[in-house]
């Protein structure tokens, strides 16, 4: 009997960054494939060709301008855009690597417009593992959206917003498929104590303990309000633990600022977490407190207590916890934790996690039998080629108009400007002719005081001269 042929798949995504949840969906996918009896070499792609990050492996990442070129060569037997927020337009900044001390803008777009393009070309199975759409695509995009999903033999996204966004798009119903996260999946794939000798290196003797997230977007004026709530438990016995997830956001700066506007009286960390560290530490918690998507899932899946502190106002995560039917640990103001913390406290419910693992097993299923079939639908290049010219001519337009604009606003600032310029004449002119006349009036006066000056002398030689006069009578 001849073995199974081993797969070859080009894996899409965010792994040249150091953000702990981006890296778990390899992880998930490969375990889930091989499961299901299929062989699968991952080759991971990024925008940035480097190791992967946070993995002390140095499991390489390739370059996706290199897509192509690589299948050329390897033959690859699919491409599967991996999961994350990713699905959108927009150059987020990032620090691209832990040391970095500069946010530079990251070309996340690449993440899944490159795979649908090479997918056309070569007819490759295309297949999306439940990434999100995190805003509404504008006008003028979503013509190139619909053109670049035309492709996908297999869409799926992780939250009804995300799904909206796509159909918004003109992305018909029945092809959006909506299931959760796949990092759900985790502790099912490394069990618990596998992590234990781990989570005892990273943490010592720490075993029960409140991990506390955040980023550099955390509201300053919140900031005194969380530290109350993690003094609380603190005095209730709890070790506060500030776990980083996402260096490239900063939060290894932002949770030793507020270390040390505690005085040190919390765990923090002086390098740089694998995800393994990570995820040790977040399956051993007795309680997640944080911002981070993954964060939270991670903690859930291991049968912790998670409140979602997100003052970033995800749409993912407001949609997990309404799905979940946790909305009360759902908060975006400090002002709610204490209450929220008590309550989960005292909460002696769990997340249904057998429910949502049947409903991504169906979800790996249907990718696994892409797979195993060698391919999806038949890829359409006209109407890729109907869409995105659709979109170009759609981008050309709004660009014309919005260079007509901005040609407009230019002439109004170049006319206020003049406007002002002949106004600071004019008030410049007014300035100089004051001078003049407060210069001339005082010659005015000058010449009338001397006027009156000569006029006095002249009357009083006119009296001396009557008086000498007089005299001489007199004398005759």
């Amino acid at each position: 009997m001849m073995a199974a042929k081993k797969l070859k798949i080009a894996f899409s995504g965010v792994f040249d960054l150091a953000n702990y949840g981006d890296h778990l969906f390899p992880i998930v996918f490969k375990s889930m494939m091989e499961k299901r009896g299929l062989e699968a070499e991952l080759y991971l792609f990024s925008p940035i060709a480097c190791n992967e990050a946070l993995n002390e492996n140095k499991v390489p990442v390739y370059a996706l301008s290199d897509l192509e070129k690589m299948h050329l060569k390897l033959h690859f037997d699919a491409i599967v855009v991996g999961g994350g927020e990713i699905i959108h337009f927009y150059n987020a900044t990032q620090k691209l690597s832990p040391e970095d001390q500069n946010y530079e803008n990251y070309p996340i777009l690449e993440t899944w417009s490159i795979p649908s393009l090479c997918a056309y070309k070569y007819n490759i199975p295309l297949i999306w593992n439940t990434p999100g759409a995190p805003f509404q695509f504008t006008e003028k995009c979503r013509h190139l959206v619909k053109a670049l999903c035309g492709g996908v033999d297999y869409l799926s996204v992780r939250n009804p917003f995300s799904k909206k966004a796509l159909m918004e798009c003109g992305i018909p119903e029945n092809r959006i498929n909506l299931y959760p996260d796949s990092a759900f999946y985790i502790s099912k794939i490394i069990d618990p104590s596998a992590l234990n000798a781990i989570r005892k290196k990273v943490l010592g003797s720490a075993d029960r303990y409140v991990v506390f997230h955040t980023n550099r977007f955390i509201p300053s004026d919140q900031i005194p309000t969380v530290m109350d709530s993690l003094n609380r438990l603190r005095e209730r016995g709890y070790e506060i633990v500030l776990l980083p997830l996402a260096y490239t956001h900063g939060d290894d700066a932002i949770l030793h600022e507020i270390n040390n506007r505690a005085e040190d009286k919390f765990m923090e960390f002086h390098r740089t977490l694998s995800t393994m560290e990570m995820l040790s530490v977040l399956a051993g918690c007795s309680l997640y407190i944080g911002v981070s998507f993954h964060g939270a899932i991670t903690a859930l899946a291991y049968g912790k207590k998670a409140i979602a502190y997100d003052f970033m106002r995800y749409k993912k995560t407001e949609d997990l916890y309404r799905f979940l039917t946790m909305e009360p640990y759902y908060i975006y103001d400090a002002k709610d934790l204490n209450s929220s913390i008590e309550r989960i406290l005292n909460d002696d419910s769990v997340a249904d996690l057998e429910s949502i693992r049947q409903k991504l097993d169906v979800h790996f299923d249907r990718m696994a039998e892409i797979l195993q079939n060698g391919g999806g639908k038949a890829k359409t290049v006209g109407e890729f080629a109907e869409e995105f010219v659709k979109g170009a001519v759609c981008f050309q337009s709004v660009d014309r108009l919005e260079n007509s604009l901005t040609w407009h606003i230019n002439k109004v600032h170049e006319l206020n400007d003049a406007l002002e310029g002949y106004q600071k004449s004019d008030a410049q002119k007014s300035a100089h002719v004051s001078e003049l006349e407060k210069s001339l009036n005082w010659h005015v006066a000058k010449v009338k005081e001397l006027n009156d000056a000569l006029a006095g002398y002249r009357k009083s030689d006119a009296e001396k001269q009557r008086l000498i006069q007089r005299q001489s009578e007199k004398m005759k």
